[in-house]
Protein backbone atom coordinates (compact mmCIF):
# COMPACT_ATOMS: atom_id res chain seq x y z
CA UNK A 1 0.00 0.00 0.00
CA UNK A 2 2.83 2.41 0.90
CA UNK A 3 4.51 1.87 -2.45
CA UNK A 4 1.28 2.31 -4.42
CA UNK A 5 0.43 5.49 -2.55
CA UNK A 6 4.00 6.79 -2.92
CA UNK A 7 4.03 6.00 -6.62
CA UNK A 8 0.74 7.80 -7.07
CA UNK A 9 1.99 10.88 -5.23
CA UNK A 10 5.30 10.83 -7.10
CA UNK A 11 3.57 10.40 -10.43
CA UNK A 12 1.21 13.28 -9.78
CA UNK A 13 3.96 15.60 -8.60
CA UNK A 14 6.58 14.74 -11.20
CA UNK A 15 4.30 14.23 -14.17
CA UNK A 16 2.58 17.55 -13.65
CA UNK A 17 5.80 19.47 -13.06
CA UNK A 18 8.29 17.96 -15.51
CA UNK A 19 6.12 15.78 -17.75
CA UNK A 20 7.95 12.57 -16.87
CA UNK A 21 7.65 9.60 -19.18
CA UNK A 22 8.40 7.11 -16.45
CA UNK A 23 8.73 7.28 -12.68
CA UNK A 24 9.90 4.69 -10.16
CA UNK A 25 10.40 4.61 -6.43
CA UNK A 26 13.59 3.24 -4.94
CA UNK A 27 13.99 2.31 -1.29
CA UNK A 28 17.50 2.91 0.00
CA UNK A 29 19.08 0.57 2.61
CA UNK A 30 18.40 3.31 5.19
CA UNK A 31 14.67 2.98 4.49
CA UNK A 32 14.46 6.35 2.76
CA UNK A 33 12.36 6.39 -0.40
CA UNK A 34 13.53 8.24 -3.49
CA UNK A 35 11.53 8.97 -6.57
CA UNK A 36 13.28 8.81 -9.91
CA UNK A 37 11.62 10.25 -12.99
CA UNK A 38 12.82 10.30 -16.58
CA UNK A 39 11.69 13.19 -18.77
CA UNK A 40 11.29 13.07 -22.56
CA UNK A 41 14.52 15.08 -22.95
CA UNK A 42 16.45 12.44 -20.96
CA UNK A 43 16.74 14.41 -17.74
CA UNK A 44 16.66 12.38 -14.54
CA UNK A 45 14.81 13.96 -11.62
CA UNK A 46 15.36 12.70 -8.06
CA UNK A 47 13.10 13.61 -5.18
CA UNK A 48 12.46 12.29 -1.69
CA UNK A 49 9.11 10.58 -1.33
CA UNK A 50 6.95 11.23 1.70
CA UNK A 51 4.43 8.62 2.82
CA UNK A 52 1.02 10.02 3.63
CA UNK A 53 -1.21 7.78 5.74
CA UNK A 54 -4.76 7.77 4.48
CA UNK A 55 -7.51 7.86 7.11
CA UNK A 56 -9.30 4.62 7.94
CA UNK A 57 -12.36 4.47 5.63
CA UNK A 58 -14.54 3.23 8.49
CA UNK A 59 -13.60 5.20 11.60
CA UNK A 60 -14.31 3.45 14.85
CA UNK A 61 -17.09 5.11 16.81
CA UNK A 62 -16.07 6.80 20.03
CA UNK A 63 -16.55 4.63 23.11
CA UNK A 64 -19.86 4.97 24.88
CA UNK A 65 -19.43 6.68 28.23
CA UNK A 66 -21.41 5.01 30.98
CA UNK A 67 -23.51 7.29 33.14
CA UNK A 68 -26.90 8.49 34.23
CA UNK A 69 -29.39 9.08 31.43
CA UNK A 70 -32.51 11.15 30.90
CA UNK A 71 -34.97 9.33 28.64
CA UNK A 72 -37.62 11.38 26.88
CA UNK A 73 -40.70 9.79 25.39
CA UNK A 74 -42.15 12.58 23.25
CA UNK A 75 -45.60 12.32 21.70
CA UNK A 76 -48.47 14.38 20.39
CA UNK A 77 -51.23 14.15 23.01
CA UNK A 78 -54.08 14.04 20.53
CA UNK A 79 -52.47 11.15 18.65
CA UNK A 80 -51.54 8.75 21.47
CA UNK A 81 -52.67 5.23 20.61
CA UNK A 82 -53.97 2.72 23.15
CA UNK A 83 -50.71 0.78 22.86
CA UNK A 84 -48.63 3.93 23.52
CA UNK A 85 -50.80 4.82 26.51
CA UNK A 86 -50.23 1.30 27.88
CA UNK A 87 -46.47 1.75 27.46
CA UNK A 88 -46.66 5.06 29.32
CA UNK A 89 -48.40 3.30 32.22
CA UNK A 90 -45.84 0.46 32.24
CA UNK A 91 -42.97 2.93 32.25
CA UNK A 92 -44.33 4.36 35.49
CA UNK A 93 -45.52 1.15 37.13
CA UNK A 94 -43.46 -1.87 35.97
CA UNK A 95 -41.60 -2.80 39.19
CA UNK A 96 -38.49 -4.23 37.50
CA UNK A 97 -38.18 -1.24 35.15
CA UNK A 98 -38.76 1.33 37.89
CA UNK A 99 -36.17 -0.41 40.12
CA UNK A 100 -33.65 -0.55 37.26
CA UNK A 101 -34.12 3.18 36.62
CA UNK A 102 -33.60 3.99 40.31
CA UNK A 103 -30.54 1.74 40.62
CA UNK A 104 -28.84 3.44 37.66
CA UNK A 105 -29.99 6.98 38.48
CA UNK A 106 -31.86 7.30 35.16
CA UNK A 107 -34.95 9.45 34.75
CA UNK A 108 -37.84 9.06 32.31
CA UNK A 109 -39.93 11.96 31.03
CA UNK A 110 -43.15 11.34 29.12
CA UNK A 111 -43.78 14.60 27.31
CA UNK A 112 -46.21 16.20 24.91
CA UNK A 113 -44.33 17.85 22.06
CA UNK A 114 -46.35 21.03 22.69
CA UNK A 115 -45.94 20.86 26.48
CA UNK A 116 -46.24 24.16 28.34
CA UNK A 117 -45.06 25.13 31.80
CA UNK A 118 -47.31 26.78 34.43
CA UNK A 119 -46.86 30.20 32.85
CA UNK A 120 -48.00 28.90 29.45
CA UNK A 121 -44.52 29.01 27.95
CA UNK A 122 -42.95 26.13 26.08
CA UNK A 123 -41.66 23.69 28.71
CA UNK A 124 -37.86 23.87 29.11
CA UNK A 125 -37.79 20.13 29.88
CA UNK A 126 -39.64 19.33 26.66
CA UNK A 127 -37.43 21.71 24.67
CA UNK A 128 -34.29 19.99 26.04
CA UNK A 129 -35.38 16.77 24.38
CA UNK A 130 -36.90 18.27 21.22
CA UNK A 131 -33.76 20.26 20.35
CA UNK A 132 -31.80 16.97 20.32
CA UNK A 133 -34.23 15.36 17.91
CA UNK A 134 -33.72 15.99 14.17
CA UNK A 135 -36.32 18.38 12.76
CA UNK A 136 -37.51 15.67 10.36
CA UNK A 137 -38.09 13.20 13.22
CA UNK A 138 -41.73 12.27 13.60
CA UNK A 139 -43.61 11.66 16.82
CA UNK A 140 -43.74 9.59 18.92
CA UNK A 141 -40.00 9.66 19.49
CA UNK A 142 -37.54 8.50 22.11
CA UNK A 143 -34.55 10.67 23.02
CA UNK A 144 -31.69 9.73 25.35
CA UNK A 145 -29.57 12.46 26.96
CA UNK A 146 -26.53 12.30 29.21
CA UNK A 147 -27.64 13.76 32.56
CA UNK A 148 -24.32 15.40 33.41
CA UNK A 149 -23.61 17.12 30.08
CA UNK A 150 -27.05 17.26 28.49
CA UNK A 151 -25.52 15.80 25.32
CA UNK A 152 -27.88 13.99 22.99
CA UNK A 153 -26.90 10.33 22.73
CA UNK A 154 -29.83 8.99 20.73
CA UNK A 155 -32.97 10.24 19.00
CA UNK A 156 -35.26 7.96 17.05
CA UNK A 157 -38.77 6.86 16.34
CA UNK A 158 -40.60 5.14 19.16
CA UNK A 159 -41.66 1.85 17.55
CA UNK A 160 -45.30 0.91 17.98
CA UNK A 161 -44.21 -2.40 19.53
CA UNK A 162 -41.73 -0.84 22.02
CA UNK A 163 -41.69 -2.38 25.48
CA UNK A 164 -40.02 -1.41 28.76
CA UNK A 165 -37.46 -4.15 28.04
CA UNK A 166 -36.82 -2.54 24.65
CA UNK A 167 -36.29 0.84 26.31
CA UNK A 168 -33.92 -0.78 28.82
CA UNK A 169 -31.82 -2.34 26.03
CA UNK A 170 -31.75 0.92 24.05
CA UNK A 171 -30.57 2.88 27.07
CA UNK A 172 -27.91 0.24 27.85
CA UNK A 173 -26.58 0.50 24.29
CA UNK A 174 -26.12 4.22 24.88
CA UNK A 175 -24.21 3.93 28.13
CA UNK A 176 -27.04 3.56 30.59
Amino acid sequence: MKRILSALILSLILCSSVFAQRAVIIQLPSGQLLGVAYTPSGTVVLTEVTIIKLPDPTPTPPPVTVGKRDIGIIHESGLVTERQASLHVLIRTNPAFVEWLKSKGHRVFILDQDGKDRSGQSSPVTQRFIKTKPATQKFPAIVILDQSSGAGLYAGDLPTDMTVDGITELVKRHGG
